[in-house]
């Protein structure tokens, strides 16, 4: 059964903030899934950066969002929640995840692209999900790269 997506319009418009600020993002999460033609069903956003907060706040100003501190399962510098146009985002910067007492650093690598959108690495999302125990996702991204050839995918 299709669901309808989040906002695409607010997703491309924080994508071009990003971009006329010089900053890359990628698009992870169920987007990415949804990009690669791998499930219908996106609850919202997810984009990464690796820039710095200063800078990410510049492409931020005007917008709504909700800056959040590091917890126990997520280590990232900075997460915020943004909500602009019907569309909830959450973009993690320099995303990371704790696995016991490690942290897993989530790299935004650019693989390709979707409408326009800057796709996250399927190699970096398929580490996130095995990590949080999201065995169904992670298999689903498992079974795509199989077929995939490597330099493609990152």
């Amino acid at each position: 059964m299709s669901r309808e997506l989040p906002s695409f319009v607010a997703l491309a418009d924080l994508c071009a903030r990003f971009k006329r600020e010089g900053l890359i993002v990628a698009l992870g999460g169920s987007g990415l899934l949804h990009a690669l033609g791998l499930t219908d069903s996106v609850g919202d956003w997810d984009l990464t950066t690796d820039a710095p907060w200063s800078r990410v706040e510049r492409a931020l100003a005007g917008l709504n969002f909700e800056k959040r501190e590091p917890t126990a399962e997520f280590a990232s510098e900075f997460w915020c929640k943004i909500e602009a146009s019907g569309a909830s985002i959450d973009l993690m910067g320099s995303f990371a995840i704790r696995d016991g007492s490690r942290v897993h650093r989530v790299k935004t690598i650019v693989t390709g692209e979707w409408r326009g959108i800057p796709l996250g690495s399927p190699r970096e999302w398929l580490a996130v999900y095995e990590l949080l125990g999201r065995d169904g996702k992670a298999g689903t991204l498992a079974a795509y790269l199989k077929q995939k050839p490597v330099h493609a995918l990152h």
